[in-house]
């Protein structure tokens, strides 16, 4: 069709439905003192002052100036109309874990409760009025981001209240605390009774194998006594776990026990190495599995020995961060030494697999590797010269980006590859570190790479987090992906902590959001000892019986195109080295506004940009696809001609896979005008213009926005947006699954032979997160006589495994519908088809 194809145009109004009261004032002018000097980094956090008492604790009064350490702090005022406290921005760089005091006078007419909401990095403590009211000793881990990663209520009195907070960083980088509105708390509090996670039979698989089992839970202290691995065994053993997760190295990945391959520990004692032997006997006797954790390509023992082992930045790159001091390059030999000390350990521990944390190349800003190996292999692996310099705009540079992501994956798959050949029953879990807050520069690549390897990857405190995660490592095309979260906030009360709220139910929401996601879920860290029983016993009876439900092939409907040629060589390029965050939170956004108003989604990415995987979507998403190749404009021209509906953003095609500006006028077959050029990131990523055009061309819709309905979503949660955006989609392409239900539920929909899985969490609206008390704190409220209407998938029985309670299934044509009865936390309907 020629590019003066008749166009519809739309508004979205949902794109400008930003409430005015959204940001009270109080919560965004403070009087600030520091940054507060505190040696250390986030290997020793909370470093030298730690949790000293400091002269602004429990203050009452806001002072003219303060000493600590011989140094004057007096105050300066900071404004964040948004309720972002960046301190790395107010401050500048600062070494070390540094603090700052944020102090704020509240005048309340009578006595009352304040409702609080705040992510952080990283540990905070808040007093109001002298009075301890909250801590986050034991680290965030929250998304700071998501203004209600915490919440708790501070008691106001009559007249002037003096609210003091102290911030601890983690010794990195994105030192900041974001407070957030939330809704005036009404009368007394609310005496709801909890809803219990019901306790079942546990499954028990088998115990050699790391994918099988349900409940996993991460607990390496340093090797413990023979008593004190025993009680833990049998603990979690008793109570749900099923596979456990030890540390045969220390923190910094060096050796408890002595190695022909990797130094040991500077603090070895001779009794560890047996004191592991026997932790492993009584994990295997108890029916658990047991893998070993690893920091990654990091080990200090071996950096300190093994100079020509380091990872060496480009030149004017480099780095203190102190994960950079530990950081070996994969293609040194230490790679082979890494190989090697994998199967030593398989063999002297009887370990049933190594769980690779923090898989990165280089960390903490540094760029590289530039080693002479890294040359050497550059050079013969692509005929090129290894770049002078870390120039995006240099050839030799983008070429060596792409080259990084995929020498850092063989090496990867070259190790599971040789273990397996050993060691057939063991696993290789490798963490992706690159999600929400991660760079390029880790060399973790957001496309599909031929690796055996189970993924992995990590969520904060926000299930939402846990099922976008869930997506984005199914995306991968490897079974049993998984996704951890630490539980350290599982015995964190306060004497202000909400009634109605359980802190183990951000857990189980989690453990169902990955799973309705398409993958699985571990859990890290938890209070040694029999104190975790009861929470063990709670999630074990929700997650273990799920187990045979999980994964299967996501049945197709949108595929967002999450692009590694566009959000690295273009994104990234913008960001001076750093790491495009609005670029990812506008994909975060958009999960959350497609998973609210449950279609069904499918990270895609650039892998997929093929006949045979393209196709099979109804609708194909490219919000921020900037970069593509002219093969892959091409193909989704013909996408469309042929009947699929291509939606994209600003910018889209106006650069090539490696950034570079591309032929404007090589997308008008598709968009009716040339590419918008692309000269920076940022007017991509802001623009506000709501327009949106729907433009037939052949059999097949293109839909372009002229505004960023994803970053507008996750940052103003408006629902009227969501039901805007699905209203488009539902009629330009039908769905698969229709729900008539609350807006808070979530859908996954998974294919095997013969069958069809359908998921079904009741979960929680983005739209309306920011509630008090927070939804993932709290028993979701039953939905009762759930109607499911399916399209085109050609079911004719249906029934509830969990129960083993048939279903009426009414089949009319390809239509297909049934009645869920009952949906408490999660429900599972097997479909033959």
């Amino acid at each position: 069709m020629s590019p003066e194809s008749p166009t519809e145009r739309l508004e979205l109004a949902g794109m400008n439905d930003i409430p005015p009261e959204a940001i009270p004032p109080w919560e965004a002018e403070w009087t600030l003192f520091g940054p507060i000097a505190n040696e250390g980094d986030s290997s020793n956090w909370p470093g030298k002052l730690g949790w000293d008492p400091l002269p602004l604790d429990a203050a009452t009064e806001i002072p003219a100036e303060i000493t600590i350490e011989g140094q004057v702090y007096r105050p300066q005022k900071t404004f964040s109309p948004d309720g972002l406290l960046d301190f790395d921005a107010i401050f500048g760089p600062t070494p070390g874990a540094p603090m700052v005091y944020l102090l704020q006078e509240i005048d309340s007419p009578e006595a009352g409760r304040l409702p609080i909401a705040f992510g952080a990095n990283w540990g905070t403590e808040w007093w109001l009025n002298g009075e301890l009211v909250y801590e986050t000793r034991v680290g965030n881990f929250g998304d700071w981001h998501l203004r209600n990663s915490h919440q708790f209520e501070a008691p106001l009195q009559p007249g002037r209240n003096l609210l003091v907070v102290r911030v601890i960083s983690g010794g990195a980088n994105d030192w900041t605390m974001t407070v957030g509105h939330l809704p005036p708390r009404p009368g007394g509090s609310a005496e709801a009774l909890p809803v219990q996670l019901p306790i079942l039979s546990p499954l028990r698989p088998r115990p050699r194998d790391y994918t099988a089992p349900g409940l996993r839970i991460e607990e390496r202290p340093a090797p413990p006594p023979v008593e004190v691995a025993a009680m833990q065994a049998r603990v979690m053993a008793e109570h749900g776990v099923q596979a456990h997760w030890i540390g045969v190295v220390d923190p910094t990945g060096s050796p408890y026990g002595t190695s022909e391959f990797l130094p040991q520990r500077h603090e070895g004692r001779p009794e560890d190495e047996d004191l592991l032997i026997e932790r492993v006997q009584h994990i295997h006797s108890r029916g658990m599995a047991a893998v070993t954790w690893f920091p990654g390509n990091h080990s200090r023992t071996a950096w300190e020995t093994h100079a020509d082992w380091r990872v060496y930045p480009f030149p004017g790159c480099e780095t203190d961060g102190h994960q950079s001091h530990w950081g070996l390059c994969p293609l040194t030999p230490y790679g082979e030494a890494l190989t090697q000390f994998v199967l030593e350990s398989l063999d002297k521990y009887d370990l049933d697999g190594f769980w690779f944390d923090g898989t990165t190349w280089a960390t903490s800003g540094a760029v590289a590797c530039a080693c002479k190996y890294c040359r050497r292999r550059f050079r013969e692996d692509t005929g090129l010269e290894f770049p002078a310099a870390a120039d995006w705009n240099d050839p030799a540079f983008q070429r060596w980006v792409a080259w990084r992501y995929e020498a850092f994956m063989n090496f990867w798959g070259q190790l599971a590859d040789r273990v397996r050949r050993v060691h057939p029953h063991a696993t290789i879990v490798i963490n992706h570190l690159h999600r929400l807050r991660s760079s390029w520069l880790r060399a973790i690549p957001i496309d599909r790479y031929p690796a055996r390897v189970l993924v992995g990857t990590e969520a904060m405190d926000s299930p939402f987090e846990s099922a976008f995660h869930g997506r984005l490592v199914a995306a991968y095309g490897k079974p049993q992906s998984e996704v951890w979260m630490g539980i350290h906030k599982l015995f964190t009360r306060t004497s202000s902590w909400l009634s109605e709220a359980d802190p183990l139910y951000r857990y189980a929401h989690h453990a169902l959001a990955t799973l309705t996601a398409g993958s699985w879920m571990s859990y890290g860290t938890p209070d040694p000892g029999e104190r975790p029983a009861d929470a063990y016993d709670r999630l074990g009876s929700l997650v273990n019986p799920r187990k045979p439900f999980e994964g299967g092939t996501a049945e197709p409907y949108v595929g967002l195109h999450l692009s590694q040629q566009s959000e690295t060589h273009f994104f990234s390029r913008y960001t001076d080295w750093g790491f495009p965050k609005d670029c990812w939170q506008s994909f975060f956004g958009w999960h959350n506004l497609l998973a609210e108003k449950q279609l069904l989604t499918r990270l895609a990415f650039d892998a997929e940009l093929t006949r045979a995987e393209l196709f099979k979507y109804p609708v194909f998403l490219a919000p921020l696809s900037v970069a593509l190749a002219d093969e892959q404009v091409k193909l989704l021209e013909e996408y469309v001609e042929r009947g699929g509906v291509l939606i994209v953003g600003p910018g889209f095609g106006a650069c090539d896979r490696y950034g570079n500006p591309a032929d404007p006028a090589r997308v008008s077959a598709l968009l009716g005008h040339d590419a918008v050029a692309a000269d920076d990131a940022q007017p991509l990523l802001e623009a506000a213009d709501p327009e949106t055009t729907v433009r037939a061309l052949g059999a097949g819709q293109v839909v372009e926005l002229r505004g960023n309905v994803g970053l507008r979503f996750d940052r103003h949660r408006s629902p009227l947006l969501a039901d805007e955006v699905a209203a488009l989609l539902t009629r330009l392409a039908p769905p698969r699954v229709e729900i008539e239900g609350p807006r808070r539920l979530h859908v996954g929909l998974f294919r095997r032979p013969g069958k069809l899985y359908l998921h079904v969490q009741n979960f929680m609206a983005w739209s309306q997160a920011g509630s008090l008390p927070d939804p993932a704190l709290t028993a979701p409220e039953p939905v009762e006589n759930l109607r499911v209407t399916l399209h085109g998938l050609n079911a004719f029985s249906a029934r509830l495994p969990l129960s083993d309670t048939q279903l009426d299934l009414a089949i009319s044509g390809d239509t297909a519908s049934l009645v869920i009865p009952r949906i408490d936390w999660h429900e599972v309907v097997e479909l033959e088809v």
